[in-house]
């Protein structure tokens, strides 16, 4: 059986190759993961589709377990701002 580091890695890695996502936040308690992915803005449609198709993947690919999904637009926020202290599970650098 994974690890729960290894499955919020994992999760937050999914997101990597969607070049507007610039971090990823995974938490979990109990069956319930949270994910909350990061963007700066939020006027590309084609971004959201991109994120949404990859929930459904991770959906799909990690039954049982329950998702609660969450897209942040910071629009030139400090991502500390929204997120507080929180370590990312994946960012982009």
């Amino acid at each position: 059986m994974e690890t729960v580091i290894a499955i919020e890695t994992g999760i937050a890695r999914a997101f990597l190759d969607i070049q507007d996502v610039e971090r990823v936040y995974v938490s979990h308690d109990g069956d319930l993961v949270v994910v909350t992915t990061i963007i700066d803005r939020d006027d590309n449609e084609a971004t959201y589709d991109n994120i949404y198709d990859r929930e459904r993947d991770l959906i799909r690919g990690h039954r049982p377990l329950h998702f609660d999904f969450n897209v942040v637009a910071r629009r030139g926020r400090p991502v500390e701002d929204i997120m507080g202290a929180d370590a990312p599970a994946w960012q982009r650098f």
